[in-house]
């Protein structure tokens, strides 16, 4: 039976020591070098004999220059083929032994997994095989053409979608001239023109050993965890960390952008550049974004723009820190007829918000939700393979989850509204809204 694919969500979560519940007891998590100088993060769990394997590159879509889409399709083509395996024998030699693999690319970084059992008939060839996509890849050009094709299609299929087109219009919208700004699957006109040998400098330059991280969690030794480190990264050539992400300098200019598009309903995203990851406000910020949208029917826009007014079919709001400043973003669905009224009352709501901040009872209401669900979010090994990946890329404080609790019981009223006051400049907000062409006096 296959498993199901390891990569859940990633959660800013970090420690050496950390309960996966309340009623579990502490486990251990090691780090140490690879000879190769990839920093490993390792956590024996024996509930299931299985192993979570994570590599993470510095090689996000921030760093595609002006090749939108390269650090996409070079994760893929890694899959491809390499010196001695086609692409189906690279599935193959994942799929006879009941291994999954896959990988993802965000705006920070690229990582590839698998998860295997941890018999060593079946451990060992996936072992062996993802070395090799590290390590050998030689990038066909017919599987090239064929990968460049299909992402072709699928950037026209996304297109079709009024929510992926608002999305990559506040990204281009708050963060002019920044290399967060473009879609992370790259655009029509930049994946049309890349070229095999735009993978190739791609890979050499950050799929680099000195630009990984790598994370092994499951029912292996330490020992075998670090002959799994060597194998995995010694093949890969030491290179050079890559350089700093440029900074977000300011805030973006407010606008008012509406694309046209035929639909019953309106896709409205609200935003700006907000923190990086391991700024000292998170725990405060944390809090207060559950109060004012992250916190589904226990959230203030759920309750004034959806139950007290009926003015749309959603409302909520989430952050995303980064290595530069990530996002704020408020979403909407609503009627055409209603997008003027919606925008009102969401931003009288958010300004509001932003000046006055919670009040006490939303602020507990919060703090108890965010305390009762951590224990949740690690309760597996692949979710604690996804914290430990944070760990490691971010370089968050090593006593992230054993005081993750307290921090945020500490946090007071008056610092959750200072620290959304400080953060959130509701005079450079940037709208985007995706909808037909009616009344969009906004």
């Amino acid at each position: 039976m296959k498993l199901k694919n390891i990569l859940l969500s990633l959660l800013p979560l970090i420690c050496l020591k950390v309960a996966i519940a309340d009623t579990a007891s502490p486990v251990a998590i090691e780090r140490w070098q690879t000879s190769n100088g990839t920093p490993v993060y390792y956590s024996y769990l024996s509930s299931l004999p299985i192993v979570d394997v994570i590599i993470a590159f510095d090689a996000g879509s921030a760093r595609d220059g002006n090749r939108y889409g390269i650090a996409n399709i070079t994760n893929q083509m890694l899959y491809e083929g390499t010196e001695k395996l086609s692409a189906d024998q690279i599935a193959a030699g994942f799929d006879n032994v009941g291994a999954v693999y896959g990988g993802r690319t965000d705006r920070d970084k690229t990582l590839l997994s698998f998860r295997s059992l941890i018999e060593p008939n079946k451990l060992q060839p996936a072992l062996h095989t993802f070395s090799q996509v590290l390590a050998q890849p030689v990038f066909p050009l017919q599987n090239f053409e064929r990968l460049k094709k299909q992402m072709l299609d699928n950037i026209h299929a996304s297109h079709q979608h009024p929510s992926n087109i608002a999305s990559e219009a506040i990204f281009s919208a708050i963060y002019p001239q920044h290399p967060y700004a473009h879609p992370i699957v790259g655009t029509g006109e930049s994946v049309a023109q890349l070229e095999i040998k735009d993978i190739q400098r791609f890979y050499q330059k950050f799929f680099v050993a000195n630009n990984a991280v790598l994370v092994i969690v499951g029912a292996v030794e330490q020992a075998q965890a670090k002959a799994m480190a060597e194998k995995i990264t010694s093949g890969l050539t030491k290179g050079k960390q890559a350089e700093l992400i440029p900074a977000v300098e300011k805030f973006p200019r407010a606008r008012n952008i509406h694309i046209t598009f035929p639909a019953a309903q309106t896709n409205i995203l609200i935003g700006q550049p907000f923190i990086k990851m391991n700024d000292p406000d998170y725990y405060a910020l944390k809090v207060a974004n559950y109060s004012l949208g992250g916190g589904d029917f226990a959230s203030r826009l759920t309750h004034e723009v959806r139950e007290k007014r009926g003015l749309v079919y959603g409302a909520s709001s989430d952050f995303e820190p980064l290595k530069s400043k990530g996002p704020f973003i408020v979403s909407l669905a609503t009627k055409n007829s209603q997008v003027p009224s919606a925008l009102k009352i969401t931003r009288k709501v958010i300004a509001e918000f932003v000046d006055k901040g919670p009040n006490e009872q939303e602020v507990q209401l919060a703090k108890q939700n965010i305390i009762g669900s951590f224990a949740i979010k690690l309760s597996s090994n692949s979710a604690l393979a996804g914290a430990l990946l944070n760990i490691a890329f971010y370089h968050l404080p090593t006593d992230y989850l054993e005081t993750y609790k307290e921090k945020i019981n500490k946090v007071s009223r008056a610092e959750v509204s200072a620290a959304f006051k400080k953060h959130l400049d509701v005079k450079h907000l940037v709208t985007v809204s995706v909808g037909d062409e009616q009344e969009q006096t906004h």
